[in-house]
């Protein structure tokens, strides 16, 4: 049987999700320290009818994977509304991004996964007990299971159920239902066109860290977080946290490297940091063995080039 052209393995594999799976988002929502981000698509286009960006007050949203993120309600309430309003969206079933720092994410490699769900959760649970060891009692499990050469690799998310829901809760209040939680950089796994044919590094750059996350094809053999030293004030400017950035990226490349995984080719990166002068893709270009190129968004979304930025990981999601 011939093989399929490498642009027509994507779409064949989002058509075979869409089977498989009962919820097709249309709308969904990512949310930052700093940011409330809103996205409706179109009913029978690919193409953004609407968009929401609203800046939150300071204090109004902490991220954190074990402490509480919504010291203030009042604030991020009143955006979510706006934003539904703006996005005519009122009662639907969206997808929700809470930031990046409410989840830890592994990637594990299995000879033997079990095919019965509890037989999974036990084995899951006893890989964690390593990895984690004193991790909160309510936290929220989630993973997808992906074949590999000699057995399987496993995608592994957790956040705490009382994190997420004081999101949940919130967005709730206009009538929204999330069906789907994870974490934004995910998203940049549905910005890569077609579906390349070598190792790919992604990197979602913003005020709090960066996202890295590696794929093979459609999987991810990689992915981590790591906040940046100094915060998100004042006092660590732009530059700073892009030459954070660009030195866990390099890291990155030579941990790939020396694991024979990285044959070289493009870091694709996403970033709400702006430098003084310039873009972020040149400016991480200069300080990087490896050439870079900016993720763009999966979607038509009229925006100036900054906003489309933005938006990447949760159009990402909903394409």
């Amino acid at each position: 049987m011939p093989t399929l052209p490498p642009v027509l393995k994507r779409p064949l594999a989002r058509l075979e999700r869409w089977l498989r799976e009962p919820f097709h988002p249309r709308a969904g929502f990512a949310l930052s320290r700093g940011r409330l981000l809103g996205a409706a698509l179109a009913a029978k286009e690919a193409r953004v009818a609407a968009h929401a960006a609203l800046v939150l007050p300071p204090g109004a949203l902490e991220p954190s994977f074990d402490r509480p993120n919504i010291p203030h309600p009042g604030p991020l309430e009143e955006r979510i509304r706006d934003a539904a309003r703006r996005l005519g969206i009122g009662g639907a079933d969206i997808v929700l991004l809470p930031p990046e720092a409410c989840f830890k994410s592994f990637v594990l490699p299995f000879d033997d996964f079990p095919a019965a769900a509890e037989e999974r959760k036990v084995l899951l649970k006893h890989r964690l007990d390593k990895l984690m060891p004193t991790r909160p009692e309510d936290v929220r499990m989630s993973y997808d299971v992906r074949p590999r050469e000699g057995g399987v690799r496993v995608f592994l998310s957790l956040a705490r159920t009382a994190v997420i829901e004081e999101y949940e809760r919130l967005f709730a209040l206009q009538g929204l239902r999330p069906r789907a939680v994870g974490p934004p950089s995910l998203g940049l796994a549905g910005c890569v066109p077609g579906e390349p044919d070598r190792l790919e590094l992604l990197a979602d750059i913003d005020e709090e860290g960066i996202g890295l996350l590696a794929l093979d094809g459609p999987d991810v053999v990689l992915h981590r977080f790591k906040p940046f030293h100094a915060g998100s004030g004042p006092d660590n400017p732009a530059e700073a946290r892009l030459a954070q950035a660009a030195t866990e990226i390099e890291n990155t490349l030579h941990f790939l490297e020396d694991r024979e995984a990285w044959k070289g080719g493009t870091v694709r990166i996403r970033s709400t940091l702006q430098p003084a002068s310039g873009e972020p893709a040149a400016f991480l270009g200069a300080r990087l063995s490896a050439p870079v190129s900016p993720i763009a968004c999966p979607v038509p979304l009229s925006a100036a080039a900054a906003d489309k930025a933005l938006f990447a990981p949760l159009l990402g999601h909903l394409s």
